[in-house]
């Protein structure tokens, strides 16, 4: 199965809010429960920003971010919830360009789920922390994933369970440091 085909087989199973045409750079902070957000621009080198931080969601009201860029160069900066009760936030990127740059600053305290989808030449930095979060990687030819679990914003140097999902395309490099016998990674080229 197609990386492509897959991971439109897995953004179709999410809700889908009415998508909107957004200027860039788009930039959007969550202090709600519930927020639903749906971007899309097809602007080469466009900018899209999601903060999450502050975001209290719960197992019944999960937030939904979803962001698309379908021109070359565009970056997508995402920053999951901190708050200790704060449960099931949904983060879908999407990027059919080539050279698309993914960015998770923090991944999440609790259960929060990502949705990265690159083109050819995709770079994705994600800064997992120590969340019991799931992570969903599709990138095309020559992308980059690095992964960082555990990571410094956390003071305790305990995770909870992390799954990695990861699809790429030849010529591509997966990194991943940190985790423990909870972490679950799974990697196909």
């Amino acid at each position: 199965m197609s990386v492509l085909l897959l991971t439109a087989l897995l953004v179709a199973s999410l809700p889908h809010p009415t998508v909107a045409v957004c200027a860039v750079p788009f930039s959007f902070t969550s202090s709600n429960t519930f927020d639903t957000i749906s971007c899309t621009n097809d602007s080469d080198s466009a900018t899209f920003a999601v903060d999450a931080s502050s975001s209290n969601s719960t197992v019944s009201s999960p937030s939904i971010y979803r962001v698309t860029g379908s021109g070359d160069g565009d970056t997508f900066s995402l920053s999951g919830p901190q708050k200790a009760d704060s449960y099931n936030e949904i983060f879908v990127a999407t990027g059919s360009g080539s050279g698309d740059v993914f960015t998770v600053f923090k991944g999440g305290v609790s259960n929060s789920t990502y949705q990265l989808t690159g083109g050819k030449g995709a770079t994705f930095t994600v800064n997992a922390g120590n969340g019991s979060n799931s992570y969903t990687i599709a990138g095309g030819s020559g992308s980059i994933v690095s992964i960082a679990v555990g990571s410094s914003f956390k003071a305790k140097n305990t995770f909870s369970q992390q799954s990695f999902l990861i699809f790429v395309g030849s010529g591509s490099i997966v990194r991943i440091t940190g985790g423990n016998a909870s972490t679950n990674l799974s990697v196909h080229m």
